[in-house]
């Protein structure tokens, strides 16, 4: 009886442990790595910091604008692998950028992730508003 309830205990630490529950999902990396300028709604600082909900999707709707979002640094150097930074800002888009669910981008990859972070971003205000500038322009947005 003791040596069944050691092995029960020692399989449900091996599991917790093993990773199959621990592995965050794009919501929590959210949580972690973003909402601490972004906001748990991603609404940002106005001034400071880009308010996801109006300005990511227009962003990656250009290439330009795509590269700039896999540059940042906030999203270059977040920490995580290749494949959970794209699964953030597939989960940004989608539930953030797109809450309606009709976006048309497609879906951000490990391979774009890891082709930027070989080219880190340094200007950031002019390009951003220069992206989104170019975005408004031809789309007739506000």
């Amino acid at each position: 009886m003791k040596a069944t309830a050691s092995a029960c205990l020692m399989g449900a630490l091996l599991w917790l442990v093993s990773g199959e529950c621990s592995a965050a999902e794009p919501r929590d990396h959210y949580m972690i790595h973003c909402m601490g300028c972004h906001g748990e709604d991603g609404a940002g600082l106005p001034g400071a910091v880009p308010d996801l909900r109006r300005d990511f999707a227009r962003l990656v709707s250009s290439g330009v604008g795509r590269d700039y979002i896999l540059r940042l640094p906030g999203v270059n150097q977040a920490g995580l692998d290749a494949q959970d930074t794209a699964s953030v800002l597939n989960w940004i888009l989608v539930n953030l950028a797109n809450p309606v669910g009709n976006s048309s981008q497609a879906p951000f990859t490990a391979a774009e992730i890891l082709a930027a972070r070989r080219q880190p971003l340094l200007e950031l205000s002019a390009l951003r508003a220069s992206i989104l500038g170019e975005a408004r322009d031809s789309a007739d947005l506000p």
